[in-house]
C-alpha cells in the first residue's frame, strides 16, 4: 500500500465507507468492481432524501444511524438525532432546507442550496460550508469552518475558522429589546417628550428663560430637545416646573 494514500484510506475505513475483505486485506491495487462501488457509495450517502416534504416522526424522536444526503430543496427533517455526517449536495438548487429538533453528531457539509433554516431546538456539532448560503434561525452551531463567501449566518458559532480569500461574511445579532423597567425615567421622558408635540400642542419658536437653565433663544428644529429638558425639570421641580410649561405653550392663556 503506497505511503500517500495511508491517510485517506484511514479515513475511509474510520467512516465505515470501505471495511475491507473477510480475511482483513484491503488490496488497494485490485480492481473495483462494481458491486463494491455501490456498496462503498451507499454507505457514504447514507439514508437519501430526494424528494420535497418533511421527514421524521411527530411527537417522538428518532435516531439515524449514519449519514443523511438531501439532493433538493424544501425539505424538512424534523425530530432526528444523525449518528453521521449530514451533506447537502451540490446539485440543490435555490430553496429553503429545514431542520426542526435535529442534532447532527457529525459534520454538516453544505455545499448546496441557497437558505438553511434551524430551529432552537436543533444543535449541530460541526459546520462545513463550501458555498453561498444563508444560515437561519436560533439553532447552536459549535464549530463552522468557512470556506466561501456571500455566506449568512443568523447566530454566532462558539467557534468559526474562515478560509483565505473569504468575503462578505454576516454574522447577524438580534438589537437588545428597550428596557421596561420600573424607574427608567430616561425612556419614559423621551417618550412623554414625543408625545407632547405629537398630540397637537403649538409649537415654539423661542423662549426666554431665566428659572429653568434653558439656553434661549430656541431655533424650531430644536423644539424635541426642548420638550425634553423641560419634562425633565418637570419630573423634578414638579408643580412649578408644570405651570411654566403650560404658560410657554399658551403664552399665559388658561389656567393649569
Amino acid at each position: 500500500m503506497p505511503f500517500w494514500s495511508l491517510g485517506s484510506i484511514g479515513a475511509v475505513v474510520a467512516s465505515g465507507y470501505m471495511g475491507g475483505y473477510t480475511d482483513e486485506s484491503f488490496r488497494p491495487a485490485q480492481p473495483l468492481t462494481r458491486a463494491e462501488a455501490i456498496s462503498a457509495l451507499d454507505r457514504a450517502l447514507g439514508v437519501l432524501y430526494n424528494q420535497k416534504g418533511t421527514y421524521g416522526p411527530l411527537l417522538t424522536t428518532t435516531t439515524v444511524e449514519g449519514n443523511v444526503t438531501l439532493t433538493t430543496q424544501e425539505i424538512t427533517l424534523k425530530n432526528m438525532i444523525i449518528t453521521g455526517d449530514l451533506y447537502l449536495s451540490a446539485g440543490i438548487e435555490a430553496g429553503q432546507l429545514s431542520l426542526d429538533n435535529v442534532q447532527v453528531l457529525g459534520t454538516v457539509k453544505i455545499k448546496g442550496g441557497t437558505e438553511l433554516y434551524l430551529s432552537p431546538e436543533t444543535q449541530l456539532n460541526t459546520v462545513v460550508i463550501d458555498t453561498p448560503v444563508a444560515v437561519r434561525g436560533e439553532g447552536v452551531i459549535q464549530k463552522a469552518y468557512i470556506n466561501s463567501s456571500d455566506v449568512t449566518l443568523a447566530t454566532q458559532p462558539e467557534s468559526i475558522e474562515i478560509a483565505e480569500g473569504v468575503t462578505d461574511l454576516l454574522i447577524e445579532e438580534e438589537e437588545p429589546e428597550a428596557s421596561e423597567e420600573p424607574g427608567d425615567e430616561a425612556s419614559e421622558v423621551e417618550e412623554e417628550a414625543k408625545n407632547s408635540f405629537a398630540s397637537g400642542y403649538p409649537r415654539v419658536s423661542g423662549i426666554q428663560t431665566d428659572r429653568l437653565d434653558l439656553v434661549s433663544p430656541i431655533r424650531a428644529d430644536k423644539i424635541y430637545t426642548l420638550s425634553q429638558d423641560i419634562i425633565i425639570k418637570w419630573q423634578q421641580k414638579k408643580r412649578f416646573a408644570g405651570l411654566y410649561l403650560w404658560n410657554c405653550l399658551t403664552g399665559g392663556e388658561g389656567s393649569l
